[in-house]
């Protein structure tokens, strides 16, 4: 297989297949019309398992997602949509919405669990609260916690958690034996990705990660150059994987 070629990077996506899609979709409709097709390999590394916990509602005025994971899983449950629901950013907030929530609020600027919980206290300190915190495990920022630190009546409740699935054969071909574009999303996916790498060098990976803590456990592996995005959100992280699909 050639390292890279008029087509650019192959693009292996490892986040849960339903992200996965939608980011393909998203950087399909992103690209000229005469550009070349994506040579896209799906090969998610976790796999989004539903907990069957109990879910009280009662007395809280809003509910924070930091994942449009969270805000499927919960919304399949509980069908009262009189909740203002906060969101991490545009990708959870567009969940929000398809799911039926009318008053959705994103933090301005940084998508990122801070300035959500920025965006939490503001909304409690007009009047608002309590708030639930819906979310998976694990989670590379608890926003339970940094809220309780300023005093926002929080309770969280873990809805889902992230399995580990291995890499898939002909994904660890195409990591071996051609230059790839793998985005990675969070610290766990930094970690997953170097888990199912072991005892396999990439032949050449560039990985546009969404955060430096991400690029941080990336940097100095095998075969594999981290970039990360200038900013913490989906289009950032949009615009820097169509940069990186062309890298040499």
């Amino acid at each position: 297989m050639a390292a890279l070629d008029d087509f650019g990077r192959s693009l292996l996506l490892i986040r849960p297949i339903e992200q996965s899609r939608d980011l393909e979709e998203t950087l399909r409709t992103s690209l000229d019309p005469d550009h070349p097709p994506l040579r896209t390999v799906y090969s998610p590394l976790v796999r989004i398992e539903p907990l069957q916990v109990p879910i009280n509602t009662v007395g809280m005025d809003g509910v924070a997602f930091t994942s449009a994971n969270a805000v499927r899983e919960f919304s399949q449950r509980v069908a009262d949509r009189r909740f203002t629901a906060f969101c991490v950013g545009p990708r959870t907030r567009e969940a929000a919405i398809q799911a039926g929530y009318v008053r959705v609020r994103i933090p301005d600027g940084a998508g990122n669990a801070a300035a959500l919980a920025t965006l939490v206290e503001m909304d409690w300190r007009r009047g608002g609260g309590p708030y639930l915190y819906v979310r998976g495990q694990p989670v590379a920022t608890n926003l339970a916690g940094l809220l309780s630190a300023r005093s926002v009546p929080v309770k969280e409740i873990v809805i889902y958690r992230q399995a580990a699935v291995p890499l898939r054969g002909s994904a660890q071909k195409v990591v071996a034996q051609a230059a790839t574009c793998v985005p990675v999303y969070s610290a766990n996916a930094a970690r997953r990705l170097i888990a199912e790498l072991a005892g396999l060098e990439p032949y050449d990976m560039v990985c546009p990660c969404i955060g430096d803590t991400a690029g941080r456990i990336l940097a100095g592996q095998p075969g594999i150059r981290p970039v990360v995005a200038g900013r913490p959100s989906g289009d950032a992280m949009t615009e820097l994987i169509l940069h990186c699909l062309h890298l040499e």
